[in-house]
């Protein structure tokens, strides 16, 4: 919680008109206060003033979390979703129950609820999480698929993070938020025991019925020709 310097000149009077607080991007504006640190008592539009005073604004560091993914692979299936678990921790190691928000490619904005959510993403596309304070732990888990693997770069404006990955399990990437990205990487090495990437199974199928159909009705037909010179 810092103050950037914002003050109010008051009088002694009750009922006091509070302006808007200025803003300041990447804080979070949390009440005006008689003391510059913020330790002395709340200012509210209410609060009896009895002498001549200046309160000070009091804002909070707030952070982003962005999640990025991208699948690679000759036959990795682009179309296919990835799920994915997201956890918010305090210093104690509770769950991080404040006011964050998230949402999908710059869709419909969803709180999270009780320090976690769940969400889906495909190739290309990102989740961004914000207003997350200062201090708290995140912890990211991507559901783990056999046929894929698991890369992960966590970098903070632009540099890349150490020690922010569990080494063990390759689909966990957890650390301090600080305007983190975190980009997922799912590669598909193997070959399919059809040769065909997922997505290509569909088109090749209906490509089998078609040639399937022709076939059938040009046999149909022969055999109503001879049919017919009978």
């Amino acid at each position: 919680t810092q103050n950037i310097k914002s003050t109010i000149n008051t009088v002694a009077k009750s009922g006091y008109m509070l302006p808007i607080p200025p803003s300041r991007q990447g804080y979070r504006f949390v009440e005006w206060n008689t003391e510059a640190d913020g330790s002395g008592t709340r200012f509210a539009a209410n609060t009896m003033v009895i002498e001549d005073i200046t309160v000070y604004g009091i804002w909070e560091r707030i952070y982003t979390l962005n999640i990025t993914k991208n699948v690679m692979g000759m036959f990795a299936n682009q179309k296919k979703e990835f799920d994915f678990e997201i956890e918010l921790f305090n210093d104690d190691q509770s769950y991080y129950t404040g006011n964050v928000s998230y949402s999908i490619d710059g869709g419909s904005s969803v709180k999270l609820s009780g320090g976690k959510a769940q969400f889906h993403l495909k190739h290309g596309q990102s989740v961004l999480f914000k207003y997350i304070p200062e201090g708290i732990e995140y912890k990211i888990v991507e559901t783990p698929i056999s046929t894929y693997t698991t890369y992960i770069n966590p970098t903070v404006s632009g540099e890349n993070i150490t020690g922010t990955v569990d080494n063990e399990v390759d689909d966990i990437a957890q650390g301090s938020v600080d305007d983190i990205e975190v980009e997922y990487y799912n590669k598909r090495n193997d070959v399919p025991i059809t040769g065909l990437s997922d997505d290509m199974i569909p088109f090749i199928l209906i490509l089998f019925l078609s040639v399937f159909g022709m076939v059938f009705t040009s046999l149909f037909k022969r055999r109503a020709k001879h049919a017919t010179k009978s």
